[in-house]
């Protein structure tokens, strides 16, 4: 009998809302239809939930926002070329401002106080 992934154990994580397949050209449905969860190997895997999410436990601006967009409550606009609505406006509090050295201000803005943390 064969078995899912040769019976060897597999670890997928992360946020499937956050790690949406690509399907080129693709509706909301058809991006949908693609993840894994509707695979027909998603009836071998176990499911295992994280109780709090640590990256948004301290931003309650960022954290209302994410759960804004998981929940469909944001107004989308669309490019003209575009047949559907699916972009959303980035609030401006929550970007990282442009500067000479941008891989710098994204771990700065990520890991404040990096340098006199890091042991912590």
């Amino acid at each position: 009998m064969e078995k899912t992934f040769g019976g060897k154990t597999v670890l997928l994580g992360g946020d499937f809302w956050q790690t949406l397949p690509v399907v080129p050209k693709g509706s909301r449905e058809d991006v949908g239809g693609a993840s894994i969860n509707m695979s027909p190997i998603w009836d071998h895997c176990h499911v295992f939930v994280l109780k709090q999410n640590m990256r948004i436990k301290d931003s309650s601006s960022f954290r209302e926002w994410v759960l804004a967009i998981i929940d469909g409550k944001l107004p989308t606009s669309r490019l003209e070329e575009e047949e559907e609505s699916s972009w959303i406006k980035i609030p401006y509090d929550l970007l990282i401002p442009p500067g000479e050295n941008p891989i710098q201000n994204i771990v700065a803005s990520t890991y404040p106080n990096l340098l006199t943390k890091y042991i912590d």
